[in-house]
């Protein structure tokens, strides 16, 4: 079976070519190798870990020259490559639309317009298409209103939700595959497009497609240099480069985290599945969630380092407040479970981080510029 795996050198990537290596596929990575995630070398932790695993070209999916081959000559297309990052995206919307946007509308124009041996497409979207998860009053009734506000106390903010209209307190529940789409990032924006085009393909050209919907994807190879997006690879490089860290709103804040092993075998189990003429939509993560503030105390903790944190009490624009994962679909349709819980996960990531070379990043500069650009309040 011939699979490409575009941004295949990333951190998912990587994991994915090391899990099917060694198995019956001729794997192809088309990657661009950014300078943000992979550094000025570009050879970081996660292409180097592909090297000798697949065959590897360099270069962008906008780039037919390349990629028009690539793609017609394949079986199974997995779409890993996208600029991340919630806050970037808010100013720098044209360098996520080019490679989010027109990226995977080259893929449909290209299977459109020529022959090819396409069978199926597995897309990775993002938890960041629903905007905030699910919520309900706290008598555990449901809240169905897409609207939500925030009340200030005399002396602090108040970060929670509740109902516009009655100012009943909501608490967050499991955000499922038909919750409402609602977009707060450009990144989100961008994601829930990919997603539009590839619901397109499957339409128009009776391909087979996955979406899959990620939660906070962690683990080993994630980069640690890009400022912008990894929020345990963001914490672990301030902390072990002995700088401080801003922990935006209150530090309630909840993240459902999946380790990246658990993603990559279900992405397996998915290639080997055989269906025809299907879209199928999955939430993909943990199916719990976990505090922002407890993740930073807990990177403390296991990386035996003086605490050196504030919670600025600031909000930065598209972030959300709660969202994590309803899975039973996933478990009903794959035998999904998680294998690597968030404390064996975490153990695991502190290990491997502990034997890279860690470098200051330009975090500090991130911070500056969403603050000029009215983004961070």
């Amino acid at each position: 079976m011939k699979i490409l795996i575009t941004g295949g050198a990333g951190f998912i990537g990587s994991n994915l070519v090391n899990l099917l290596s060694n198995l019956n596929y001729e794997i192809t990575v088309v990657d661009s190798l950014l300078k943000q995630v992979h550094g000025k070398t570009q050879k970081s932790f996660s292409y180097r870990q592909i090297l000798g695993k697949c065959k590897f070209v360099k270069s962008d999916i906008n780039d037919n020259t390349v990629f028009k081959r690539l793609l017609l000559d394949s079986e199974v297309l997995i779409h890993l490559a996208s600029q991340t990052g919630t806050g970037q995206s808010m100013y720098e919307k044209e360098l996520y639309e080019k490679s989010n946007i027109l990226g995977t509308e080259n893929i449909y124009k290209l299977l459109k317009e020529n022959s090819n041996n396409i069978k199926k497409i597995i897309l990775t979207s993002s938890r960041s298409v629903y905007g905030e998860g699910e919520y309900e009053y706290l008598d555990g009734s449901s809240y169905t209103n897409s609207k939500f506000k925030r009340n200030k106390l005399e002396f602090e903010e108040d970060f929670d939700f509740y109902c516009h209209t009655t100012n009943k307190k909501l608490r967050p529940i499991a955000t499922k595959e038909t919750s409402r789409l609602a977009p707060k990032s450009y990144y989100a924006e961008t994601k829930l497009r990919q997603e539009h085009i590839v619901k397109k393909i499957n339409k128009e050209l009776g391909i087979n497609c996955i979406i899959l919907r990620l939660q906070n994807v962690y683990g080993e190879g994630q980069s640690l240099i890009n400022p912008y997006t990894g929020i345990l690879s963001i914490f672990s490089n301030r902390i072990l480069t002995n700088s401080n860290i801003e922990i935006f709103e209150d530090g309630q804040q909840t993240r459902d985290f999946v380790h990246v092993s658990d993603v990559v075998s279900i992405i397996k189990k998915i290639i080997d599945d055989e269906f025809k003429n299907k879209l199928l939509i999955y939430n993909l993560g943990s199916g719990s969630s976990t505090k922002i503030i407890d993740v930073v105390e807990t990177l403390y903790k296991y990386f035996r380092k003086k605490k050196n944190y504030i919670i600025n009490g600031k909000h930065r624009k598209g972030d959300i407040r709660h969202n994590f994962s309803d899975i039973s679909k996933i478990k009903n349709d794959y035998k999904f479970s998680i294998s690597v819980d968030f404390k064996q996960g975490i153990n695991r990531y502190i290990d491997w981080v502990k034997n890279q070379d860690i470098v200051e990043t330009n975090y500090e500069n991130t911070l500056n510029e969403l603050s000029q650009k009215g983004l961070l309040k």
